[in-house]
């Protein structure tokens, strides 16, 4: 499916993510789970900043080889530790395409 070039309002990035998390409806790219794994967070941290989290408009961006949008959602975790989540929708999923700590020094 081909993407606007436009990005989602705040509000229809919102109910995406809620309607997704609420039926289970997210995946996790090979990076992300390298990611998370490296940057020391749980899959379900992941998914508490998803839910509780807020849009960072500034950190979203456009991907021209897979014509969609990245948003980046950041919040802290359950443990109080600051992540920033990238992750792109389509019709069906949330797609977690990587994990930033942002509580230590850390590299995309």
């Amino acid at each position: 499916m081909k993407h606007s070039k436009r990005p989602l309002k705040d509000a229809e990035i919102a109910a995406k993510i809620k309607n997704c998390l609420e039926n289970r409806r997210y995946k996790q790219s090979l990076h992300a789970m390298e990611r998370i794994d490296k940057r020391k967070v749980s899959f379900q941290d992941v998914l508490f900043v998803l839910e509780t989290g807020h849009r960072e408009e500034a950190k979203d961006s456009y991907d021209e080889t897979f014509q969609n949008w990245k948003y980046s959602i950041k919040g802290k975790t359950l443990e109080n530790v600051n992540i920033r989540v990238i992750i792109t929708l389509n019709e069906e999923n949330i797609i977690v395409i990587t994990v930033v700590n942002l509580t230590i020094k850390d590299s995309v």
